[in-house]
């Protein structure tokens, strides 16, 4: 519950944690107030980690690869591998964007 107010919050009574608690969820409620709703900013927040995850693993087998591979075969799977992840992660994001914005 008071993850969000960091290492300041060792310093804090118990009841200045609850009240900056409650405070924040005051907050937080109100930015949502005529946003979308939770479960919809949960979901996307959810899509934006799995594809930042598989983005970074590509990256990394890219760098790993990148290494033994001569640079005329590396830009040609480099633009190869770009066009499979825009095919794969597409779908993705037009659904997230399809929900966000009804």
């Amino acid at each position: 519950m008071t993850e969000h107010l960091g290492p300041a919050s060792a310093e804090m009574t118990p009841y200045e944690r609850e009240q900056w608690a409650r405070l924040h969820e005051y907050w937080a409620a109100r930015a949502n107030e005529r946003g979308a709703p939770a479960w919809l900013t949960d979901g996307a927040r959810a899509v934006g980690e799995v594809t930042g995850k598989a983005g970074r693993a590509v990256g990394e087998a890219g760098r790993a690869v990148g290494n033994v591979i001569p640079h005329q075969v590396k830009d040609a799977a480099q633009s190869t591998g770009s066009a499979i992840l825009d095919r794969a992660l597409h779908p993705t994001v037009d659904g997230a964007l399809h929900l966000l914005g009804s």
